[in-house]
C-alpha cells in the first residue's frame, strides 16, 4: 500500500532509524527517476474517477465492463498523514483493440451510503470479485482491502483467485537471475519463458541486480516494486 503526499508540510518521523530508512528509500527513488525514462504502457488506457459526481449511468456502464472481463490489477493508496484508507485502483484488462478501463475509486468522496449510486458501486466490487475472475497484485490484496470495509462497499469474503505478484516475482527472478547461459537457452522454445538480461554489475545503481537478489532471498525480503521494474 502506497501513500498519498498532500502537502509540503509534513513532518519525517522522529524516530531515527525509521527517519534513516525514509531518507534512504527518498534518495534510492530519485536516482531511479534520474537513470530511468517516465514509463509509458504499450496499451491504451481510459481513468474513470469513482467517487460522489459519477452517474448512475456510468457506473452501469462500468459494470458491464466487468461481468465481460476477468483479469483486475488492484492497488490501494492512503492519506500520508492520517493513514485513512483514500483511494482503491482497478486496472480491468481488456483484449486488444479495447483500452484497458482504469478505476480510481476515491473511498473519502463516495456518494451518500443510501443512495442508488452507491448500490452500484457495490456492484462493481460485487461483480470485480465474483467466482472466476483473477486478482493481481504487488502485495498481500486482502490485507490491503481489509481497512477499506470501513466504506461498506464489499465483503472481504473474496472467492476470486487472488495472487501476491510481489511474491511470485522474488521466488521467479531468484530462479532465473541464477540460471546458467545453457538453461537459457532451454527456455528459449517455450512462449510463456522469458530470458533475464540483467547486468552484473551496473555502476549507476545502488547495487548490481545479482547482489541486490542475493541480499533480498538470505534477509527473506521481498522486491519493491520500484527495484523490480529498475
Amino acid at each position: 500500500m502506497s501513500n498519498l503526499s498532500l502537502s509540503n508540510d509534513q513532518h519525517l518521523p522522529t524516530n531515527p532509524s525509521v527517519t534513516d530508512r525514509i531518507n534512504k528509500k527518498d534518495e534510492k527513488e530519485c536516482r531511479y527517476e534520474q537513470l530511468f525514462s517516465p514509463y509509458h504502457p504499450s496499451k491504451s488506457y481510459v481513468l474513470y474517477f469513482i467517487n460522489s459526481l459519477t452517474t448512475e449511468a456510468e457506473l452501469k456502464m462500468l459494470c458491464n465492463v466487468i461481468k465481460g472481463a476477468t483479469d483486475f490489477i488492484f492497488d490501494t493508496e492512503s492519506d500520508i498523514r492520517s493513514y485513512t484508507p483514500a483511494l482503491i485502483q482497478v486496472l480491468i484488462v481488456q483484449e486488444d483493440p479495447e483500452p484497458s478501463l482504469v478505476l480510481l475509486i476515491e473511498t473519502t468522496h463516495l456518494p451518500d451510503i443510501s443512495s442508488n449510486r452507491f448500490r452500484e458501486i457495490q456492484n462493481l466490487f460485487y461483480h470485480l470479485f465474483r467466482i472466476g475472475t483473477n486478482l493481481y497484485s504487488w502485495g498481500p490484496l486482502v490485507d490491503e482491502l481489509e481497512r477499506f470495509q470501513i466504506y461498506q462497499l464489499f465483503s472481504i469474503s473474496i472467492p476470486s483467485n487472488v495472487f501476491n505478484v510481489q511474491r511470485i516475482f522474488t521466488g521467479w527472478f531468484n530462479e532465473h537471475i541464477n540460471m546458467k547461459p545453457d538453461d537459457n537457452n532451454n527456455t528459449t522454445d517455450y512462449d510463456d519463458s522469458i530470458v533475464i538480461n540483467a547486468p552484473q554489475f551496473d555502476p549507476e545503481l545502488f547495487l548490481p541486480p545479482t547482489m541486490m537478489n542475493h541480499l533480498k532471498i538470505i534477509n527473506n525480503q521481498l522486491w519493491s516494486l520500484q527495484d523490480a521494474i529498475a
